[in-house]
This record gives structure tokens, C-alpha cells and sequence, in this order.
């Protein structure tokens, strides 16, 4: 190839490259219902919050419950590093708000994949509404 097309070609590149957006970041983590388990089961610090609406049950250790999709701005923490983690009934809802979450400049927030759902079939209990 011919020295001046191999010096077009790159600077053709770099142009494409400098005006193509940048990648998202990743404003939130994501883990699985072990992983939950096992910060549960340890004690670690966080919130757990179940974002499901309506309502079908929650996690045992479940700390609040918030509206996907209207996150409560009065009852959010004030502490915007707090480590929060969230869960819904399989995992659309809550990373929906974990979203939210990350815009409002929420800087540990991890979305519980699958949900209530991979909670049971992990073979975990989920506590029902109608066993409150």
C-alpha cells in the first residue's frame, strides 16, 4: 500500500474516532442473588431495597421499598457513597432505578440480577405478601 492512502487512511480514522461518542460508563454494579447471600450472611453494611411494583414479596433483610420509576427523593440517603443494593421482582425494575440512582450521583449501587425470581430458584425463600 502506497504510503500517502496508508496516511489518508489513518487520518481518516482518527477523525471517525475522535467524533464517535464515548463509551458508557458503568454507573452501577451488577451481582448475582449469591453474591446478595453472602453479604447478607457476613452482615455487611448496605441498604437493600426492593423496587417491585406492585409489591410481591421481598428478601428477608430487606430494608425499604421504592418505586422503581418514582424514586422517594424525601427518603433517599443523604450520603450519596452509601452502599445501596437493589432487587425487583427479576431484575428490569431494579436496574431501571440502580440508574436513577447512579444520575442522582449515587456512587455505590449494585442491581441484584434476576431478581426474586433467581433468589428462589437459588433455592431461597422469598417472604409473600400474604405471609406478612
Amino acid at each position: 500500500m502506497n504510503a500517502g492512502l496508508l496516511s489518508g487512511l489513518l487520518l481518516i480514522g482518527v477523525v471517525l474516532s475522535a467524533c464517535a461518542p464515548a463509551p458508557p460508563e458503568t454507573t452501577y454494579r451488577n451481582a448475582s442473588v449469591d453474591d446478595l447471600a453472602a453479604m447478607l450472611e457476613r452482615g455487611d453494611d448496605f441498604l437493600l431495597v426492593n423496587t417491585h411494583v406492585p409489591y410481591e414479596g421481598h428478601i428477608e433483610g430487606t430494608d425499604d421499598f421504592w418505586t422503581f420509576d418514582d424514586l422517594p427523593l424525601d427518603r433517599l440517603p443523604a450520603d450519596k457513597d452509601m452502599r445501596i443494593v437493589l432487587y425487583c421482582r427479576s431484575g428490569r425494575m431494579s436496574a431501571i432505578a440502580a440508574q436513577a440512582l447512579a444520575d442522582l450521583g449515587y456512587t455505590d449501587v449494585t442491581d441484584i440480577g434476576g431478581g426474586m425470581i433467581a433468589w428462589q430458584r437459588s433455592g431461597r425463600e422469598v417472604v409473600n405478601a400474604t405471609s406478612d
